[in-house]
């Protein structure tokens, strides 16, 4: 269970909090402690842009902080620390796009807590969205980076059954809208998770294992989605027929999806794919090496 939701500004002012139960809020002062603390931490340590947590007799506070500004979630159990991590994201994200212009322009030694309190709404209908996903799909969280903003995620799950059930087809013609739809910054890390996210599941439905045994049951899925060879000596998967790349141009490999649907597919942390040839970048296959990590 999520408490409640805070941003402060980096010199300790509060800007905004919001109580998720409705219950009377008894935690400001073991927010304020924490957030004080951490402040230090955060300004010459940490950086900005990480997710930091830290446990109390009270729960898990989680942490995140950028240009000037430290935003908490504060949650009940620890279980509930992946979901905190997702929601202040979200919460971050939203926050700067309601109120960019305002703080830029902002007295930072003064907070008229006033302006922000519209944004309690808006807090609540984010937390209430994304806990719903939460609830009916919580391994979607385990593949999805926490940076990509709720209607996205949202969007992407409504495309789920789509990219499921229509396996091979209506997977290209979504594939090719996600890239079509997405800026450069947001490109790469939408279809690296969505190819790990289906390639994983769809393993599991064709399958009935939780990982691909072997490289032909990975091979008899990308067959479906294109023409593809597997080269034993060198580890590769080579596509001479590509359906996310074909007709574009690049200076870099752009097929993110199937980078990412391959390593799905496998599931194993000692793996990893990367793609080092790219028919967008003219060469005359797209080559996915599979690389062994050694712990």
């Amino acid at each position: 269970m999520i408490k409640g939701i805070y941003v402060f500004h980096a010199n300790g002012l509060p800007l905004f909090n919001v109580n998720i139960d409705d219950e009377e809020q008894i935690l400001d002062e073991i927010v304020f402690a924490g957030v004080s603390s951490a402040i230090d931490i955060f300004l010459k340590e940490l950086g900005h842009q990480n997710l930091y947590s830290i446990t109390t007799t009270e729960g898990t506070l989680i942490y995140t902080s950028a240009q000037d500004l430290i935003f908490v979630v504060h949650a009940l159990t620890v279980e509930k620390e992946q979901f905190g991590k997702f929601l202040i994201k979200q919460i971050e994200l939203e926050f700067f796009k309601a109120f960019n212009d305002t703080l830029l322009t902002s007295d930072k030694s003064y907070v008229d807590r006033l302006l922000y309190e519209p944004f309690k709404e808006k807090a609540m209908e984010i937390y209430e969205k994304l806990f719903s996903l939460y609830t009916t799909n919580p391994i979607f969280f385990e593949y999805f980076p926490n940076n990509i903003q709720l209607g996205t995620l949202l969007e992407l799950l409504e495309q789920e059954k789509n990219l499921l059930e229509g396996f091979p087809d209506d997977t290209i013609k979504l594939i090719r809208t996600l890239y079509e739809n997405y800026d450069d910054s947001m490109k790469e890390p939408v279809l690296l998770s969505v190819g790990k996210y289906f390639g994983n599941e769809l393993i599991r439905r064709r399958t009935k294992h939780k990982i691909a045994s072997n490289v032909s049951d990975v091979m008899k899925l990308i067959n479906e989605l294109s023409v593809a060879r597997y080269d034993p000596e060198k580890e590769q998967i080579i596509l001479k027929l590509c359906p996310v790349c074909r007709g574009k141009k690049s200076t870099k490999p752009i097929c993110h999806f199937f980078s990412g649907f391959i390593q799905g597919c496998f599931d194993n942390p000692k793996l990893t794919v990367n793609e080092i040839n790219c028919q967008a970048k003219g060469d005359k296959n797209c080559v996915f090496q599979i690389e062994r990590k050694h712990f």
